[in-house]
């Protein structure tokens, strides 16, 4: 499961507030309509506050010329080809230790079920749950496994985020600064490169102008 996000440019961190939003969507803190919402610049003119999802899995995957083909040589080709494989063997031998260490803990190690009701109560607030186990329910030891496996019914999966946090509606969170904002506070060398930038815009005829004939030179064209 993965997003896939197409354009002709990014800004900066753009990727990893949109898939953070996606995230509080899809675990039920927000509404999908907040995405609408949140492009209500009148309404909304600062973003809310909150933590971006992690640049860990952020890659960019491809770039797209309509008319150019990427040449190489095969001896560049070689290297790189060789140096993915020995980062991949490396990496595919830690992910399989660490996956050998989670089965470990799942079927090698045995909690009593008294002892699992009581903490899960305190660390999840699973007052009223009807475990499914006879074990857990009748206080004697299992493995951690099926402990997980009852967690799971629960809709409790172990990873970084399983944290139980009370969400903050993003419309009522507080806002950053507005662009006009950022735009007052600007000064030095970097209100002179925005003023130089602003007095070289485009207007959108010309824009318009320059995406067709970059689609046509082999550009992705989404700007058109």
């Amino acid at each position: 499961c993965y997003f896939q996000i197409k354009g002709q440019a990014f800004l900066w961190h753009m990727v990893r507030n949109i898939v953070q939003v996606m995230f509080f969507i899809g675990r039920g803190s927000e509404e999908p309509a907040v995405v609408d919402e949140l492009f209500d610049v009148e309404s909304l003119p600062g973003k809310p506050n909150y933590q971006m999802a992690s640049d860990l899995p952020l890659v960019l995957h491809r770039c797209d010329f309509n008319s150019l083909d990427m040449l190489s040589s095969s001896s560049n080709l070689w290297d790189v080809q060789c140096q993915l494989e020995r980062r991949w063997e490396r990496y595919k031998v830690k992910c399989l230790q660490l996956e050998n260490g989670i089965d470990s803990l799942r079927e090698e190690f045995v909690v009593q079920g008294d002892e699992f009701v009581e903490w899960a109560k305190k660390k999840f607030g699973l007052e009223n749950i009807e475990w499914k186990t006879n074990h857990i329910r009748n206080g004697g030891g299992l493995t951690w496994g099926a402990c997980l496996k009852e967690l799971a019914e629960a809709g409790i999966q172990p990873g970084p985020d399983n944290k139980v946090q009370d969400h903050t509606k993003l419309l009522q969170r507080g806002k950053g600064l507005t662009y006009e904002e950022k735009l007052g506070q600007m000064t030095g060398k970097k209100l002179e490169r925005y003023e130089a930038a602003q007095s070289k815009k485009k207007s959108d005829t010309v824009d318009k102008e320059f995406y067709r004939m970059k689609q046509e030179q082999g550009g992705s064209g989404f700007g058109k």
